[in-house]
C-alpha cells in the first residue's frame, strides 16, 4: 500500500519469529507500481484503439493461429467472433499462395527489427471474396513470438484505382484517334487547298494580261478562300 510516512509504495511482509515477537520486511515498489500504472494506462489506450474498430487489428502467431481480432477485421474477413475462438480463422490458410511470400518476408523483417514495414496484399474471406489489404506489424519479445498486426481494407481504394485505369485506357485511345485526325487533318485535308492556291497562281502567270478585272477577282476569291480554309484547318490543329 502508500505508505504516507514513507512517501512511498511499499510492500509489506510479517512473519513470526518467536512468541510476541515478529520480524517485517518493508520493501519499496514505488517505481514497480509506476510501471504496472503505465502499462495498465497502455494496455486501456491499446484496448480503445481496438474496439474502435477503425481498423482491423488482430493479435496472432507466425503459425496464423489469431488469439485476438476486433470486429472491423472479423466483418473484413466474414468470419464470427465464435468461429475465431474455436479457431477456425488462420491467416497462413486465408492468405493466397503468390502472397505467403510476402508475410514470410515480413516476418524476418519484424524478428530483426522489431516491426515490419507495412506491405500490400490479399485475404480469402469466408465467402470466397478476395479482399485486397494493406498490413503491418510489431513483433512482442516473447518465448513464443505473436505480433499484433493493423489490417486496413483497401477495396475501396482498389476500386477506385480500376475506374482510373479504365478512364486511362479510355482517354489513351481517344488521343489515339485525335492524333489519326491530326494526321488526316494536317495532310489529306490541306493537300486540296494547297493544289487550289498552285494551280490558281499559275493560271495568274500563264495568262497575264489576259485576264479581265472579273476574272482575275475570282481567281483571288478563290485563292482567298483556300487560305482562310487552311487557316482554319491549322486552328483546328492547334485546339
Amino acid at each position: 500500500d502508500y505508505s504516507h510516512l514513507l512517501q512511498r509504495d511499499v510492500e509489506v511482509l510479517v512473519y513470526q519469529v518467536g512468541d510476541n515477537r515478529v520480524a517485517s520486511l518493508i520493501t519499496d515498489i514505488t517505481q514497480r507500481r509506476r510501471d504496472q500504472n503505465a502499462l495498465q494506462i497502455s494496455e486501456a489506450r491499446l484496448r480503445r484503439l481496438v474496439d474502435s474498430n477503425i481498423i482491423g487489428i488482430i493479435y496472432a502467431d507466425v503459425n496464423g493461429r489469431i488469439m485476438l481480432a476486433n470486429d472491423a477485421f472479423l466483418n473484413l474477413v466474414g468470419y464470427t467472433r465464435e468461429e475465431m475462438q474455436a479457431g477456425l480463422v488462420n491467416w497462413v490458410s486465408m492468405t493466397p499462395s503468390e502472397f505467403l511470400p510476402l508475410d514470410v518476408k515480413g516476418v524476418a523483417e519484424a524478428n530483426q527489427r522489431g516491426a515490419c514495414t507495412p506491405y500490400e496484399k490479399e485475404y480469402i474471406s469466408k465467402d470466397g471474396r478476395r479482399v485486397p489489404v494493406l498490413i503491418g506489424y510489431a513483433h512482442f519479445n516473447e518465448s513464443s513470438p505473436p505480433f499484433i498486426a493493423f489490417v486496413l481494407d483497401l477495396t475501396a481504394r482498389k476500386q477506385v484505382e480500376a475506374r482510373l485505369e479504365t478512364y486511362a485506357l479510355q482517354l489513351e485511345r481517344s488521343n489515339r484517334e485525335l492524333q489519326e485526325f491530326a494526321f488526316v487533318a494536317s495532310h489529306d485535308l490541306q493537300e486540296p487547298l494547297r493544289k487550289i492556291q498552285a494551280f490558281g497562281d499559275r493560271l495568274k502567270i500563264a495568262l497575264g494580261d489576259r485576264l479581265d478585272d472579273n476574272e482575275r477577282d475570282y481567281l483571288d476569291r478563290m485563292q482567298n478562300s483556300a487560305t482562310r480554309m487552311r487557316n482554319m484547318v491549322n486552328d483546328l490543329l492547334a485546339l
